[in-house]
């Protein structure tokens, strides 16, 4: 009777036809109407252990595993024997925002399953930090041999939403039913050798059949028509925010051969994103011998530049050149210190701004958003495209920000132009600075290959997937705060941000904070005010009177989806005049905080305690010192960032003061 109980026990629960509970473990939204789909997903198992062809049998009824065991080969590709193997793609058994992964027995005690991929932490949960693992904030705890469930749930976690970390990786394969692998033979060869470093087709450049491959990228979003892309050059790099800092400090050594300016000025239309201004002088500055000579003695051996935001509907700003003149952005003239940047969207405001620079060479283009999922119709509108002597793309924010590949793509005309930024470009891909690898352009081309497989309006294909993906996160929390009465979303479904402002009477509550009270403390989403994007403008020329710079607030949609319904949720609540749980109401928070301004001394978390006890008794002891932790936490950020960053807000510097990834935090239970 025993043995007969243990081998009922080790065999499959068999369904007599598909079953209306069962889900693939980790995901309830995959069901056997999802296995239909794709018959490979037959072989994937539920959250009861059981795999989906003993559970969905009609959806199953052509799947054969035993021909799939027996010659894989034959039944299977390489990218999906590969991701077999790996438990990707179609064969993800791992919740959203993780992976599989087996470590070495040095690391988490070979731990091998599924972790983060952030991090690569042990457990089926975010990654964005292992001191909430360790301590039983998050998912599941670490014991530092198993994972414990805490007991922690979607509904009273802190989300971590500040920086652009893509984590749609379970949404993607599910839609697109891909298994997307990039190959490489292991082959020995020589040093690259590259075009923009002088090899010609001659000379047998390596990069040359990434060059085409980049255009037939940027013919396929129809962006540009082939014809249009034979006026530009393109040089491969490692990402977007290399390359503008590249073309940064090309156009500035472009124009100090042709001019005896020196101070330059970096014009952008706030808010804005920044870039390593310092980096980009000192690239040019390799090459200050070829800076025309002809200038009179006080003329700076160096070049240097300044970022100067300005807002529509005030005057522009005014800068010296070279020959003493004074100049605008839109002024033509050789002298001229402006060089004009913007991203296309926009980072955060998503906006598709005017240019204001008459000189199309002095404006330098960020592409890195330039993708149709963008826009708020699916399509990028090539009529409002503005013309630019450079462009820079990644593959970053279309495919994943760990592969770290990109191009730069500048005009033809004037040849000064390319000439500059091959020089820069050249300066920075050698042995000293790490040769840019073959891998990089390779793998680029193939991730082409794979994202142009279909045209982009298939709703199967990558770029049509992400399109459905946000536009489901745009509804969620669009909906969410719809008509709330202490923030509105200013750009919906345009860009891959959310830009928020604050709503009068709740204006300049939060003056001094790196991280948004409102959104920390009432929504439960940890999102930047992004004050240093207005680099110096005021916004309350452009907003109205009572705006300040920290009344915005910017949310990434890069997250998984349900973090964003999650959200949209607890908005819904919070502006309809409730209390999520563990969290302040909207009253609670503007009175809290209308309180901490009367006080003269310095906050502790002590007194941010008091504050929060006395408008919101209703918390316990844990979640009010949560609340004041985070609170103080987000003001020391804050005082770091304009001790160490300020003027120019590099965003290699905020990176170092934020952090690249934090946690989300649980709200204890009363």
């Amino acid at each position: 009777m025993m043995l007969l109980f243990m081998i009922m026990m080790m065999m499959p629960m068999v369904y007599a036809a598909d079953s209306t509970s069962w889900h693939k473990f980790g995901d309830t939204s995959k069901t056997c109407d999802w296995v239909a789909a794709f018959t490979k997903r037959c072989g994937v198992k539920g959250v009861d252990k059981t795999l989906a062809m003993y559970a969905c049998e009609d959806a199953c009824s052509d799947y054969n595993d035993e021909d799939e065991d027996e010659d894989e080969d034959e039944d299977l590709d390489v990218d999906a024997q590969i991701m077999q193997e790996w438990r990707g793609g179609q064969y993800r058994d791992c919740p959203a925002e993780s992976m599989w992964w087996s470590h070495d027995e040095s690391v988490f005690g070979g731990y091998t399953g599924c972790v983060a991929e952030n991090r690569l932490l042990p457990c089926g949960q975010d990654g964005y930090d292992s001191d909430a693992m360790l301590e039983g904030k998050n998912t599941y705890l670490w014991t530092g041999s198993e994972c414990v469930e805490t007991g922690t749930t979607v509904e009273n976690r802190t989300f971590w939403i500040m920086w652009g970390l893509p984590a749609d990786t379970s949404r993607l394969m599910e839609l697109t039913g891909l298994n997307p692998v990039v190959k490489f033979p292991l082959l020995r060869q020589s040093y690259p050798a590259y075009s923009f470093q002088g090899v010609d087709s001659i000379g047998g450049a390596d990069d040359l059949d990434a060059i085409p491959s980049m255009k037939s990228w940027l013919e396929y979003i129809d962006a540009w028509t082939a014809d249009e892309l034979e006026d530009y050059g393109i040089i491969m790099d490692e990402g977007a925010e290399q390359g503008m800092v590249w073309a940064i400090g090309g156009k500035m050594l472009e124009f100090a051969q042709l001019s005896c300016t020196r101070q330059f000025y970096l014009f952008m239309e706030a808010p804005a994103y920044g870039y390593s201004t310092s980096s980009a002088a000192r690239f040019a500055n390799l090459y200050s011998s070829r800076f025309l000579d002809d200038c009179p003695e006080d003329t700076p051996d160096e070049v240097s530049i300044s970022v100067v935001g300005w807002l529509p509907g005030t005057d522009l700003p005014v800068r010296t050149g070279g020959d003493g003149n004074e100049y605008t952005v839109e002024d033509v003239n050789v002298n001229s210190p402006w060089i004009e940047t913007l991203v296309f969207p926009e980072n955060p405001s998503g906006v598709l701004k005017i240019t204001r620079a008459q000189d199309s060479n002095r404006r330098v283009c960020d592409g890195v958003y330039l993708y149709p999922m963008f826009f708020s119709d699916g399509e990028i509108p090539k009529e409002k495209l503005p013309e630019c002597s450079t462009w820079a793309f990644s593959a970053t924010k279309i495919y994943s920000a760990m592969v770290r590949t990109g191009f730069l793509m500048y005009n033809l005309e004037p040849e000064t132009n390319g000439d500059a930024m091959k020089t820069i470009a050249g300066s920075q891909v050698s042995l000293t600075y790490g040769d840019y690898s073959e891998w990089s352009w390779w793998g680029h081309m193939q991730i082409n290959d794979i994202l142009m497989a279909k045209p982009y309006t298939d709703e199967t294909s990558w770029v049509g997937a992400y399109t459905t993906i946000q536009q489901a996160k745009w509804t969620a929390i669009t909906e969410g705060f719809d008509g709330c009465p202490y923030v509105e979303i200013t750009n919906p479904f345009s860009g891959a941000y959310a830009w928020f402002r604050m709503l009068d009477p709740y204006l300049g509550l939060h003056d001094g904070v790196s991280e948004n009270t409102f959104f920390a403390m009432v929504i439960g989403s940890r999102n930047p005010t992004y004050s240093w994007g207005f680099r110096g403008a005021d916004p309350a020329d452009y907003y109205g009177e009572g705006y300040g710079t920290y009344d915005f607030i910017r949310m990434q949609l890069f997250r998984s989806q349900f973090v964003y319904e999650e959200v949209g949720r607890r908005a819904s609540i919070a502006c309809n005049g409730g209390a999520v749980e563990g969290y302040l109401s909207g009253e609670e928070w503007a009175a809290m905080m209308t309180d901490s301004r009367r006080r003269l001394s310095e906050l502790t978390v002590e007194s941010a305690a008091d504050i929060i006890s006395t408008h919101a008794p209703r918390l316990s002891k844990d979640q009010v010192n949560h609340h004041a932790n985070l609170w103080m936490h987000s003001k020391k950020v804050h005082d770091n960032i304009e001790a160490s960053c300020a003027p120019s807000y590099e965003t290699s510097c905020l990176f170092a003061q934020t952090g690249r990834r934090e946690p989300d935090l649980f709200v204890p239970a009363n």
